[in-house]
């Protein structure tokens, strides 16, 4: 059904009126991401305060970052028993707030990757990783702004129903691509000269972080309303009439 997430029982990721917001991040598989992006930030920051600091240095340390707040922007708007509008409004605001959050870690790590380059004479895009880390940069900039005036501007769509209807397409980027290029980013990092002589980052322990990241997040999808069901669309359409009407 609608509320069904993609493994486990429906009610694995509910949320009640009486229960905080908070409460989304910790329910289900989300434990599992959780731990992951711990790790990773763990992992990375552990490896740069250990040795002498560079301007670099906040290329991955502001990166793990911003993986740890898409993490939690992701989380907090899975668990599917949003009963009233406020829930719903205040869960999409929060997840507003930590994307600009991902996007501004994002934004400082590219300035910092892209100074460290000019200033040292350094040739842009010569490992895989750089490349997927430019297309992912890239992808995450322009879902940010599509989620944000979706949100904020939904009149540029026609209309606010119109905006919502758009979301299992933001959605499906989301989760079909953007989040797996991020995360396959994150390990080919572990195999530049920095990652890898520098901060000794070890591949492995990056994977473990990844996998632990996607089974805590992929198990609470709901289908449904990634692949834009009759049901899911008319319960948007729905929402937006109720808020109007509010």
């Amino acid at each position: 059904g609608e509320h069904e997430p993609l493994l486990g029982r429906p009610e694995d990721v509910v949320i009640g009126e009486d229960q905080s917001l908070a409460y989304n991040l910790i329910q289900g598989t989300a434990p599992l991401a959780q731990v992951g992006g711990l790790v990773l930030i763990c992992m990375v920051w552990a490896s740069v305060l250990t040795h002498k600091m560079i301007v670099f240095d906040g290329h991955p340390m502001l990166n793990s970052l911003g993986v740890l707040f898409v993490i939690e922007a992701i989380l907090v708007l899975q668990p599917t028993g949003l009963f009233n509008m406020m829930q719903k409004k205040i869960a999409a605001y929060v997840h507003a707030s930590l994307t600009a959050l991902a996007v501004a870690s994002f934004a400082s790590a590219l300035v910092i990757v892209i100074w460290n380059k000019q200033h040292f004479h350094i040739p842009h895009f010569e490992s895989v990783h750089s490349k997927f880390g430019a297309a992912t940069y890239g992808l995450i900039a322009a879902q940010a702004l599509v989620g944000f005036t979706q949100l904020f501007i939904p009149k540029i769509y026609g209309s606010e129903e119109n905006a919502k209807k758009m979301y299992k397409y933001h959605r499906f980027f989301g989760y079909a691509i953007i989040l797996p290029m991020l995360l396959v980013t994150v390990i080919l990092a572990t195999g530049t000269y920095y990652g890898a002589h520098v901060l000794h980052l070890k591949t492995w322990a990056a994977v473990l972080a990844v996998i632990a990241i996607v089974a805590g997040i992929y198990p609470g999808v709901k289908v449904s309303k990634m692949r834009g069901d009759r049901g899911a669309d008319a319960a948007e359409a729905a929402d937006a009439t109720e808020e109007v009407a509010a």
